[in-house]
């Protein structure tokens, strides 16, 4: 097991408190304010989010179209790679989202209302090589793994 010190980011949405980082994932908590929102956005990365307490508009580009869902304290969702979308706190929410680490993937579609600054088009297709490599490095860690156990038995990691 290995502790780690969470990092605070002050947004102009409230905070984010990065809890784990690794090679492979990353785990955050969002802590947005009331009548808040982040940037009108996509990225390279993919998101999963929980929100845990409040209430949030989300925006997103469907077919071409703006489509706008409210989302409970309770309800989960992923936003896919390359997938434009906006979260706005109609409640004062907190928020958990797991993605992988990839970090300066944001492509503002619009002005950040925080100030972001938006990735070029040549830092996306270099976040996507890097990303592909990435995966194919884990690919083969978790291959190695699977090896490692078919040869040893699972019993011998946990000894």
């Amino acid at each position: 097991m290995i502790l780690t010190t969470p990092e605070v980011v002050s947004r102009n949405w409230g905070e984010e408190i990065t809890v784990v980082k690794t090679r492979t994932h990353c785990g955050k908590l969002l802590l947005r304010k009331k009548g808040t929102k982040g940037g009108f956005q996509l990225h390279v990365k993919e998101e999963s989010h929980y929100l845990y307490t409040g209430k949030l508009l989300l925006r997103a580009v469907v077919n071409g179209q703006v489509s706008e869902t409210v989302v409970e304290a309770g309800q989960a969702w992923t936003v896919p790679p390359l997938f434009v979308h906006q979260e706005e706190a109609l409640e004062d929410s907190i928020l958990f989202e797991v993605s992988d680490p990839t970090a300066g993937d944001r492509y503002a579609i619009e002005p950040d209302p925080g100030g972001l600054v938006s990735m070029s088009d040549v830092e996306a297709m270099q976040i996507l090589w890097r990303l592909r490599d990435a995966f194919t490095l884990r690919a083969e860690d978790c291959d190695l793994l699977a090896q490692q156990i078919w040869a040893r038995g699972l019993a011998s990691f946990t000894a």
